[in-house]
């Protein structure tokens, strides 16, 4: 049983100095401290991002979201950590090597690119995502690898997931603004520790469906940016993509559910890479095939040109797609082998120069293993709250400052 211990206590009547009270401890979670400071330096980032976007919480708003935040954090670290849970070294160095070539960021300038990133030191930002990798290793030993789906179920998402045109329903925020980037950094963190993104999106995005939490509502991969189905595809219900950078500013995807979409088992699986500009930059697309066409590498191009940030760090690519799950702009590109580059293709969104970098036959046992992941990830990500519930209620949580106790959740 969870328990939760208020104590009132005047130690002087005259205040305590600043430091004194940043210093203080504010909650104890089983064997570990949380201090005022450590709240206080996440809520003024809070207090920042809200600011950017013309909102105003109020502090105890603000002071909860983050007290909550810090106790669920900290309790599945302490679990890992119970049950012997270590990231090995050569799993983070893999780890922060993906992250840099998603930035698009050499390992020589790491370190600057981090602090502008996140405001964190190297070594303590390398210490925050093996935390990371220990939760996400926690998670799926303990619920993921616990889930069992039946033939049955597969056999029902191959006929009714995999039918007719591919459609998402997704979730969206978009932050622009000053220092745009870090604040979306800040909020996908906070959606991946369990805030609610329908929340967050309706208090700190500028998008035309932040009121609606967000919601784009169903939408078939034609009508979204080939950066937004590249994300789709690799996510399943519920997941949150990484931050997704283009010229109207930082974006931020939730798959709330993904239907249809094209299964031939004669087709072959596509690896797509692409080199994104803005409309109207059809020079500068004929520029970019033309050096393609001499020999320049594709991926260094990507770097130099596309406006799609986010592929643009890893070569450009998108990732693997079925052709028929491809958006409907895409259509050229089906009849490409693999390492032939198509010809600049107009979308509603911009000019797609579209590598196809690798084919491979579709294995009928590959697609139902990945059919049985999909909705293992869908499932547990709904078991998910209530596995942290459990985690809270087991543990001994002492709220020491008064001030506090109303903010942690089941507090009075």
């Amino acid at each position: 049983m969870r328990i939760f211990i208020f104590i009132f206590a005047a130690l002087s009547a005259a205040p305590a100095p600043a430091a004194e009270k940043l210093n203080s401890v504010v909650a104890i979670v089983n064997n570990q401290s949380i201090s005022r400071l450590e709240i206080e330096s996440h809520a003024e980032r809070m207090r920042a991002i809200a600011a950017a976007r013309g909102e105003n919480p109020t502090d105890n708003e603000i002071r909860g979201q983050v007290l909550n935040a810090l106790v669920s954090r900290m309790l599945q670290i302490q679990e890992s950590r119970r049950l012997g849970g270590k990231m090995p070294d050569a799993a983070l160095k893999q780890r922060f090597a993906d992250l840099l070539a998603e930035w698009g960021v050499s390992e020589e300038n790491a370190r600057a690119a981090v602090r502008e990133r996140t405001g964190l030191k190297l070594e303590d930002f390398l210490e925050k995502l093996r935390e990371d990798m220990q939760i996400e290793a926690l998670f799926y030993r303990e619920v993921y690898s616990k889930i069992d789906v039946s033939e049955q179920e597969i056999e029902d998402f191959l006929r009714t997931d995999l039918t007719g045109a591919r459609e998402y329903r997704l979730r969206h925020i978009l932050i622009d603004g000053e220092n745009a980037q870090n604040r979306a950094e800040e909020i996908r963190l906070r959606a991946e520790n369990g805030e609610s993104f329908a929340d967050l999106a309706k208090q700190y995005s500028s998008g035309e469906n932040a009121a609606d939490g967000g919601d784009l509502q169903w939408r078939t991969a034609g009508r979204l940016p080939a950066s937004f189905v590249a994300a789709a595809e690799n996510l399943t219900p519920g997941g949150v993509s990484g931050v997704i950078s283009t010229g109207r500013g930082f974006h931020l995807l939730q798959l709330a559910e993904a239907r249809g979409g094209v299964f031939d088992p004669e087709a072959k699986r596509m690896r797509l890479a692409h080199i994104f500009l803005e409309p109207g930059a059809d020079e500068t697309a004929d520029l970019v095939l033309e050096r393609i066409k001499n020999g320049a590498d594709f991926g260094e191009l990507a770097a130099q040109y596309s406006t799609d940030k986010r592929s643009a760090g890893k070569g450009g690519d998108l990732g693997w797609f079925f052709p028929g799950n491809l958006p409907e702009y895409f259509v050229p590109v089906k009849t490409l082998a693999s390492g032939e580059v198509s010809a600049p293709i107009k979308s509603p969104f911009g000019l797609h120069i579209v590598l196809v970098s690798a084919l491979e036959k579709t294995d009928i046992n590959t697609v139902r293993k990945q059919a049985r992941e999909a909705l293992r990830e869908r499932r547990a990500r709904a078991q998910r709250p209530d596995w942290l519930r459990r985690l809270r209620n087991r543990a001994y949580v002492v709220v020491i400052d008064p001030e506090f106790g109303k903010f942690l959740d089941g507090g009075q």
